[in-house]
């Protein structure tokens, strides 16, 4: 994808998107070449999907490397982080979800009336057929 750039004279670069020390660095150098030069970088981030694209297509786990696993194992190899605190992180942000799906389910359903909520402040001009 990022070869298509090369044409219309957009600095482009490919950046592995699975390693976030890579992804950061390579953003921050985009980021200060658009700033000095004021031009535009089209950068393409290789990520693996780790599931399949939509329950149609099967939504099990592929084979591969879990980026967030590798990271994690990174940090825990430098000693930047301990394992424990690893796990508690991952409790912590499994319980954080597990609440926000129970919340979820427990709202009401949603009605023909409703569709309009929530499209602009205050519902205001929501319904194309009121104007």
């Amino acid at each position: 994808m990022s070869d298509r750039g090369k044409a219309f004279g957009i600095r482009t670069n490919v950046v592995d998107g699975n390693d976030p020390i890579e992804s950061y660095f390579a953003i921050s150098q985009d980021l200060e070449y658009i700033r000095k030069n004021t031009k535009p970088v089209l950068t393409e981030f290789m990520v693996s999907r780790l599931y399949g694209h939509s329950s149609a297509s099967g939504a099990n786990r592929e084979n591969g490397e879990c980026p967030i696993e590798r990271f994690e194992k990174r940090l825990v190899d430098s000693k930047y982080i301990a394992t424990g605190f690893v796990k508690e992180l991952w409790q912590q942000y499994d319980d954080e979800s597990r609440d926000a799906a129970e919340k979820v389910r427990a709202e009401g359903v949603p009605t023909a009336e409703s569709v309009w909520d929530h499209i602009y402040v205050g519902n205001e001009n929501a319904d194309w057929r009121k104007f």
